[in-house]
């Protein structure tokens, strides 16, 4: 049997490319000099969250809101984790997860959302100057509210 030659094949068995250690030293490069850009991006991703929550004038959040708070949140995630604010990241991971309990009790209340949002504002405002203490405090609060709203909804499933 015949195999025609494959180059991709033939690169990949080749040895080469950086140590570990460059490779790492260069992403982490890249990154600081990426961290204003990466800030703004985090920023507009808060924007735009806020911005949906002054749209919506009823005490429940319609779906097509929701989806865009979601969106921005995953985007506020991302860029968090890259820049290793892991406070501002959980607040935004606390709120997909609240998103969904209330998603489940089929109408997406205001109030637990706006709370999280200004926690996420609060975060952002300055970010290099983050107390954990004062972060921890604010962050299980935030899990306490979820934790209200999944019970709930998981005695609506019922």
């Amino acid at each position: 049997m015949f195999y025609a030659p494959n180059g991709l094949a033939e690169l990949v068995r080749r040895p080469g490319g950086k140590p570990r250690d460059t490779a790492i030293a260069d992403a982490a490069r890249n990154v600081e000099a990426k961290k204003d850009f990466l800030l703004e991006g985090i920023r507009d991703g808060v924007l735009s969250i806020e911005a949906v929550m002054l749209a919506v004038d009823a005490p429940a959040i319609p779906a097509i809101h929701s989806d865009m708070i979601i969106a921005n949140c995953d985007r506020i995630i991302g860029l968090a984790g890259v820049l290793g604010f892991a406070a501002l990241e959980a607040a935004a991971k606390s709120l997909c997860d609240l998103m969904a309990s209330l998603d489940r009790l089929g109408e997406t209340e205001k109030a637990p959302v706006l709370v999280h949002v200004q926690a996420i504002h609060r975060l952002t405002e300055n970010l290099s100057e983050i107390r954990p203490e004062d972060d921890a405090v604010l962050l299980a609060q935030l899990a306490r509210l979820v934790k209200h709203y999944e019970m709930r909804s998981r005695s609506v499933a019922r």
